[in-house]
């Protein structure tokens, strides 16, 4: 299970038998070679982060601050306690001394002592990683270096084409005419971008917040466990989807931003909400004109370099604003309906990802928020 949880992503990798803590040492040891895994993190006089390099390989002492060991009694105290961990802060700014990053290391004991037949993943090792560390794109290419398939292969490098595909498609035509197309994309995304306050409010659906002026985050978080879900599975729909839309690409992610947008309306319709129906029908619906939008991660495709411990690991991602297709009461409809909202952010179509991006790294940390 791989997820992000506040401003960490985290990991929960489960095992037959526990790891012996000292690969899990080898492990850590292997990482702090890198420069923002070993190296400390500090702030310079314009209030910005920066990373110090290690000068000398790292101490037992300094290894042993990144794993801890927890013992726990069953599959069901694993999770719990997997729970538990994945909600808890991580390093912040003000406690310079705490690590950035750690292992956690379940042992569950009906595992190690023979009992527990058949339960899945007696043990496991929990990873959290600051995002100041990395997005998700570096920390993979991070696995790459330190993993191999089951099969002792590397791990295949899914992002190089991507990378590929993106720069490409960010390009405008040499002709004046496509120059103008993109001059007036890049002038759209960049009006979309700074009026987003100014737009009205999500529906008040039973999802949402009764009172958006003053909403505030409060804190109540819950992990939840669904049963596994194939990847096959996955593809089979968004191959589906895309042959039902006349070869219009739609991608894994399109069908979990669907996936998630029908939890949220039947969450809904749970609760006899008045501004949808009751049952769902294939295609759109009375309520196509409910309003709901969720922001949405997107990380920038690139060829993680893990041979330089420098730039192995960066972020280079954003939010933006996504309409989730809340009206669409059929699976398919929902598919495609999702598929248009995510490319409606995206190059080639638009560039209100590319933008979001340029005003969050480049604009607003000059300006006086």
């Amino acid at each position: 299970m791989a997820t992000d949880v506040g401003a960490k992503p985290v990991a929960v990798l489960t095992f037959p038998k526990a790891p012996k803590l000292d690969d899990v040492r080898v492990l850590i040891r292997r990482l702090m070679a890198y420069d923002r895994m070993g190296g400390s993190i500090s702030k310079d006089s314009s209030g910005a982060w920066g990373f110090d390099k290690r000068s000398a390989p790292p101490t037992d002492a300094e290894v042993a601050k990144h794993l801890t060991v927890v013992e726990v009694d069953g599959t069901a105290a694993l999770w719990a306690k997997a729970h538990e961990i994945c909600m808890q802060g991580l390093q912040g700014p003000d406690k310079a001394t705490d690590p950035w990053w750690e292992f956690v290391l379940l042992q569950n004991s009906k595992g190690r002592n023979g009992g527990g037949a058949g339960e899945r993943g007696e043990s496991a090792v929990v990873v959290r990683v600051h995002h100041i560390i990395g997005d998700g794109i570096a920390l993979v290419g991070l696995v790459r270096a330190m993993m191999t398939t089951t099969d002792g292969k590397p791990i295949p490098d899914y992002f190089a084409a991507a990378a590929t595909k993106a720069r490409k498609e960010s390009k405008p035509g040499s002709g004046l005419a496509a120059q103008a197309a993109h001059v007036l994309k890049v002038a759209s995304a960049a009006a979309t971008c700074l009026t987003l306050g100014m737009t009205p409010y999500d529906s008040d659906l039973a999802f949402t917040a009764p009172n958006k002026k003053t909403l505030q985050y409060t804190k109540k978080r819950r992990t939840v466990l669904l049963p596994d879900v194939g990847l096959s599975f996955i593809k089979k729909l968004k191959d589906a989807a895309t042959a039902r839309s006349g070869g219009q690409r739609t991608t894994g992610n399109d069908v979990l931003f669907a996936a998630s947008t029908g939890a949220i309306r039947r969450y809904c319709q749970g609760r006899n909400d008045p501004l949808l129906p009751a049952e769902d029908k294939e295609g759109l619906d009375s309520a196509t004109k409910l309003q709901m939008r969720a922001l949405l991660p997107v990380s920038f495709p690139r060829k993680a370099d893990i041979t330089d411990p420098a730039r192995a690991l960066r972020n280079l991602w954003c939010f933006v604003s996504c309409s989730m297709p809340i009206g669409s009461g059929g699976v398919l409809g929902r598919i495609a309906a999702a598929r248009d909202a995510t490319a409606a952010v995206k190059p080639p179509a638009s560039f209100v990802a590319p933008v979001q991006l340029w005003i969050q790294n480049k604009l607003l940390p000059h300006l006086p928020l």
